[in-house]
């Protein structure tokens, strides 16, 4: 066999008769069909694509005005049809199958709006859209076999609603006094109808534009405004009369006297998802109260609103711009109102920089905050307005110009609040350091130091970092001297022990006159406690304490001294007898006595109740009230000796940190950086954040950041614009996210300006935003066709 074809080879190799080229030829031809037709193929697979796509598109476009009564003119307008859609694909025409695009009412897809009108499109009610097109696509290769083109279809079937969570929606509405200038957009704005309208006109017709698109039936919306206002003047927004509101500071307590709240979340805008108004004004909507103007109308996708003389909203101004605290009460009403399966969603409008408001709070501390913590516990319940990363400043411990010496920190925030309790971001610092050089006991005012430091003065707090118990809470310095340094409380200590003595110990010069005799030393004496004789307190010198000690005896750090008293009677000279109002126990015969007008080497002779009867004469008239000493058993036998902890010799004391009533203001600045922080508090446990910039100042347009009077006015770190703070607008390194929780929500109304946003560079006139907010709302789906 072997043989035989390689025969056959050889002869093909060497036959010259022209059938291997004809062979060949026809291969050739074969093969170039077969490209061709495989071209055709592929262009015909790309065309459906393609025509898939843009009926896709068509039906995607369309099921969102299902509702609306635009569904099939949208589906046309996002179709590919040749002159009439916007997506039309080169070299195919394309045309709407005949009945489409078609409207159906499927009852058994779950999680879609009811089967509804409008009648003249779906007079029996409809929740879905079907599009069908087709595609004439034009062959290359198969012209030679008498075939010029083939027709394609695609079909696509989309739901309004597929997929869509219920919301619960905060509207934070910027009620400063700005807000009642004109939008200032080139040529001038028409908002609801009214012609030169107000910023505050606009954002009411946006958010009544955002209410035609949401459905009752799955949406909760609420309204705060910021400056807050007093509660018991908060309904004046909602009951369409023109009584007013009274702005309230940022500091207000919420919400017993203040509140940012408005309208609390409510689905009473329309009576239905179909609906084809809002609910009339001055009814049982506060929502719709709240957001008319008088004169102001919508007609957004079939739905409409005309406020006639409603007067909801009015701007109060008084309190400058800050967002921190109504973004914070808005994320806490949504929190207290959460369900399983609904988004919370909040949309922040303002105009301004979030750094235009005064100190947020202030109060007093109720206790001193020694050096090294970093909380400061307050008179009273810390404001929701404190929130993480408000700036804090005591006023009563300001820094000095041009030094860090400062109880708080420059550039210290609140990382958190509990209660009466804030907690700082850096620790309290002290002006000054100093060592004792000598120990005070308890119920003595004065700090002993070798030198007292030059940092000290007059109100500073006080504390004893060795042995905290030692100074009370609340101790300031009252004076100071060189060495000294004398206190507003006397030294407390800790009193550990008592116990008796068991033998007299004399005054100095004895050989022994500072040392205590017991029957047995306390177990809990330890070296460098306070001593002080309880039975005769000036026998033993303030400030003594242990220096060593034995099973019985205690060795002082100073000698015992005489007891002294005082005449209470005149003794004139040469008498030998002296009065007093009663002799001191100790007093023995055969003790010395000295004092003024007493002679050298006098003793006593003879001892009564109150008469001491001495060997000498007196030298000089006594007068009433002199001292007299008597240098016998200065500790006597059956003393109570107190050991104490006090402030030891050698213990730190600070001077400064936060004292105990000092005053400590909150929110001076990084109000900007406040306000992102808590939108973005809000975005971490699983909040929308949309941000519009309304006409809001950039560092590009002006050539500055904060501080900045018509954008973050406070001192901000890092510096950082309005339209930064709201989420967009120029670069910023390091980046700053802004309120906005993702770029695609951020929008902007420049009003002309350089604002903008890059992920939505259209919409920019209020009206236009929240026509688009309430279109990222709407879930529509693609449906399998196996559902039709």
């Amino acid at each position: 066999m072997t043989r035989e074809v390689k025969s056959l080879v050889r002869r093909l190799r060497t036959d010259e008769n022209g059938a291997v080229a004809a062979l060949a030829a026809i291969s050739i031809v074969a093969l170039i069909g077969l490209t061709g037709l495989a071209l055709d193929i592929g262009n015909m697979v790309y065309a459906q694509r393609r025509l898939q796509a843009t009926t896709d598109m068509a039906a995607f476009a369309g099921a969102q005005f299902i509702v609306a009564g635009k569904a099939i003119a949208t589906a046309n307008q996002y179709s590919a049809v040749n002159g009439v859609g916007n997506n039309t694909i080169n070299g195919l025409t394309v045309a709407m199958a005949s009945g489409y695009p078609q409207l159906i009412c499927d009852p058994n897809i779950t999680n879609l709006v009811s089967c509804a009108g409008p009648p003249a499109q779906c007079a029996s009610g409809c929740n879905t859209i079907e599009v069908k097109q087709t595609a004439t696509v034009p062959l290359i290769f198969a012209k030679w076999f008498g075939i010029t083109s083939t027709q394609l279809s695609a079909t696509s079937f989309a739901a309004r609603g597929g997929g869509f969570p219920p919301m619960h929606i905060m509207i934070v509405l910027d009620n400063t006094e700005s807000m009642n200038s004109t939008d200032s957009s080139p040529g001038g704005a028409t908002c609801g109808g009214i012609t030169n309208a107000t910023r505050i006109e606009c954002a009411l017709a946006g958010i009544q534009t955002l209410l035609a698109e949401l459905w009752p039936t799955q949406d909760q919306v609420g309204l705060m405004v910021f400056p807050p206002v007093q509660t018991s003047t908060a309904s004046n927004d909602a009951t369409c009369t023109s009584a007013t509101i009274s702005p309230e500071p940022y500091s207000a307590s919420i919400p017993s006297t203040a509140t940012y709240q408005i309208a609390s979340l409510a689905n009473d805008y329309k009576s239905s998802n179909t609906a084809t108004s809002l609910t009339a004004p001055n009814t049982t909507s506060n929502l719709v109260n709240a957001t008319c103007h008088s004169g102001l109308s919508i007609d957004q996708n079939g739905v409409s609103s005309t406020c006639h003389s409603c007067s909801g909203d009015k701007v109060v101004g008084g309190e400058g711009t800050y967002l921190a605290g109504a973004i914070t009460a808005a994320q806490a009403a949504l929190a207290a109102n959460a369900l399983p399966g609904v988004q919370n969603v909040i949309i922040v409008l303002s105009d301004g920089g979030a750094g235009n408001a005064a100190n947020l709070w202030s109060s007093t501390t109720a206790q001193a905050a020694a050096p090294g913590t970093t909380i400061l516990t307050m008179a009273s319940t810390v404001p929701a307005d404190v929130i993480p990363g408000t700036s804090v400043a005591d006023n009563t411990a300001p820094c000095p110009t041009g030094t860090s010496n400062c109880a708080i920190p420059a550039g210290t925030q609140v990382l958190s609040t509990s209660g009466s309790t804030v907690t700082l971001t850096a620790a309290v610092t002290a002006a000054a350091t100093g060592t004792t050089s000598a120990s005070t006991p308890p119920g003595n005012a004065t700090l002993h130091f070798a030198a007292v430091p030059a940092a000290v003065t007059t109100g500073m707090a006080v504390s004893d970092q060795t042995n905290s118990s030692a100074i009370a809470a609340c101790t300031t310095v009252v004076s100071e001297t060189a060495t000294t340094v004398t206190l507003s409380n006397a030294v407390t200590g800790t009193t550990t022990v008592t116990d008796i003595t068991n033998a007299a110990t004399p005054p100095a010069p004895a050989s022994n006159d500072n040392i205590l005799y017991f029957a047995s030393v306390p177990a809990t004496i330890k070296v460098g406690m306070g001593v002080t004789d309880t039975t005769h307190p000036s026998a033993i010198p303030s400030g003594t304490t242990v220096v060593s000690f034995t099973a019985t005896t205690v060795t002082l750090s100073s000698a015992v001294v005489p007891v002294p008293d005082s005449t209470t009677a005149q003794t004139k000279k040469g008498n030998t007898t002296l009065t007093f109002a009663s002799v001191p126990a100790s007093v023995t015969p055969g003790a010395t006595v000295t004092g003024a007008g007493i002679a050298s080497g006098t003793t006593v002779s003879k001892v009564t109740a109150t008469t001491v009867t001495i060997s000498k004469g007196t030298t000089a008239t006594i007068n009433i009230g002199e001292g007299i000493t008597f240098s016998g058993d200065s500790v006597a036998i059956g003393d109570t000796i107190t050991f104490s902890t006090d402030v030891a010799s050698g213990d730190t004391i600070t001077f400064g940190g936060v004292g105990c009533g000092d005053t400590i203001a909150f929110g001076s600045n990084n109000q900007c950086h406040e306000s992102v922080t808590a939108a973005q508090d809000a975005a971490k446990a699983g909040t929308w954040v949309y941000a519009i910039a309304y006409g809001s100042s950039t560092g590009t347009a002006r050539g500055v950041l904060s501080p900045d009077p018509n954008g973050c006015s406070d001192t901000e770190n890092p510096p950082i614009s309005a339209c930064q703070t709201m989420g967009g607008g120029e670069a910023q390194t390091p980046a700053i996210q802004g309120i906005a929780s993702d770029p695609s929500k951020f929008y902007s109304d420049p009003m002309g300006g350089s604002c903008t946003s890059t992920d939505n560079p259209t919409a920019t006139d209020i009206a236009t935003i929240f026509a688009n907010i309430a279109s990222s709302f709407i879930y529509t789906q693609l449906l399998p066709l196996s559902m039709l």
